[in-house]
């Protein structure tokens, strides 16, 4: 029994003696102990804890890594997750960056061929076929809006051109094409170019140059 609980007994008993309350006093037969025992001396004579009785109590004995180092264990599980949560959105950022640096890519090299083309007519498609960019003189040309136009296939726009591009279009390779605007018929001669939207989707862009007034000044040169 500790000194503690010794005292804590032995006020309690002199309380009621006092206050003459005899009945009251407890019979004490069996003393409420708590065992006790050095670490350092339990090492020293190669005593295992488990052998010791239950409820023991150890003392000097050495703290765990855990209680060592509680207070930089405490900032670590504070600091931790707001590292984790940098480097996601630093992973995300870089994510979005390619992305958005992919869509210029393609856009400055759509608009690289507008500039060397600006009197031409010119469409993208993607691997599926479908346009996804053109300028003004290609829709004035089939007479239809946007949301005709972005994500159809070329072969429901133009069937006839479809037919050149898919029997004769290789890269850099001149095809003759002609194609009514306006209820008048125009003579074209159009080049497709493959180029690489993204690791997996080759698309290709085709440029028409209107060979309307060539062929009308001299319709033997031209052949279509």
């Amino acid at each position: 029994m500790s000194s503690q609980e010794q005292g804590r007994i032995s006020a309690q008993l002199v309380v009621k003696i006092l206050t003459k309350r005899f009945n009251d006093l407890p019979l004490i037969t069996i003393p409420k102990t708590i065992p006790m025992f050095n670490y350092k001396m339990l090492e020293k004579h190669n005593v295992s804890m488990s052998m010791l009785p239950k409820n023991s109590k150890i003392l000097n004995k050495p703290k765990t890594f855990i209680e060592n180092n509680q207070n930089s264990i405490s900032v670590i599980l504070v600091v931790f997750p707001i590292v984790i949560l940098f480097l996601l959105i630093i992973i995300y950022n870089i994510i979005v960056n390619r992305r958005i640096e992919k869509k210029l890519t393609i856009q400055s090299t759509f608009d690289e061929v507008l500039l060397k083309n600006v009197n031409s007519i010119v469409f993208w498609c993607n691997c599926e076929e479908e346009v996804i960019k053109y300028n003004d003189a290609f829709s004035n040309m089939i007479g239809k809006s946007t949301k005709d136009i972005i994500g159809v296939k070329i072969e429901e726009l133009i069937p006839t051109l479809y037919k050149k591009i898919k029997n004769d279009g290789h890269s850099t390779n001149k095809i003759e094409f002609s194609h009514k605007i306006n209820k008048k018929m125009h003579w074209f001669l159009l080049g497709k170019y493959n180029i690489k939207i993204s690791d997996n989707n080759l698309g290709f862009i085709v440029v028409m140059q209107d060979v309307t007034k060539e062929k009308k000044k001299c319709p033997r040169e031209t052949s279509f």
